[in-house]
């Protein structure tokens, strides 16, 4: 639609919107004549990496998806614009990624949703996010170090989605980091009561 190009446009700027789809440049220039700033707004379909050397601008706005901000964060930086505005992010998490992207630092850790029950004497702490479809899940139940205490693992194919802890807090933190950290055992590993599981975390070189 090209909204943020207009809206610069009608506060007085001189813009040059760029997008990849073909099908943007009509309806950019069809909404620019309709808010008047024809000749303040020049559409490019391309790349912005495609930006010339020679060309320079007082301020840079981006309305992409957080994969496409990381992707194209070195053409940003190069830009070397004194002013960066940035749309298109969801959460918190999302911003401190883009952020992270465009000055080069590295991108934080993601944190995983998570729940804490507690139900008179039994506790329930939960972390990820099952999958509304529920297809191709696969459950591993394993023992906590105490009777009645347990945690179950839940595999959307090969990637580990959840982990719930019955009575079994060591189990939700190994879990949580699991997944934060996007590394898990196999389900096979999980089912073996003899798993060391708080050494396959602590182990940074496993894969």
């Amino acid at each position: 639609s090209g909204v943020l190009a207009i809206a610069a446009a009608r506060l007085g700027a001189d813009v040059i919107g760029i997008d990849l789809d073909p099908v943007a440049a009509p309806a950019v220039r069809a909404n620019a004549i309709v808010n008047g700033v024809r000749e303040r707004v020049e559409v490019r379909i391309g790349d912005i990496s495609d930006i010339g050397n020679d060309e320079s601008f007082d301020v840079a706005l981006l309305n992409v998806t957080i994969d496409i901000h990381e992707s194209i964060a070195p053409a940003v930086e190069r830009l070397d614009v004194p002013l960066l505005i940035v749309a298109g992010i969801l959460d918190g998490e999302q911003a401190e990624r883009a952020a992270a992207a465009i000055t080069g630092h590295d991108a934080p850790r993601r944190q995983a949703p998570w729940f804490w029950s507690d139900q008179y004497d039994v506790k329930l702490q939960s972390v990820g996010v099952l999958p509304v479809n529920g297809q191709d899940l696969r459950h591993v139940q394993r023992a906590g170090r105490r009777a009645g205490r347990f945690s179950v693992w839940t595999f959307a194919g090969e990637d580990l989605v959840a982990v719930e802890a019955i009575g079994d807090p060591a189990a939700y933190v190994l879990g949580k980091s699991c997944l934060e950290h996007g590394r898990a055992p196999h389900p096979g590993q999980l089912a073996d009561a003899g798993f060391d599981l708080k050494a396959f975390v602590a182990d940074k070189s496993v894969a």
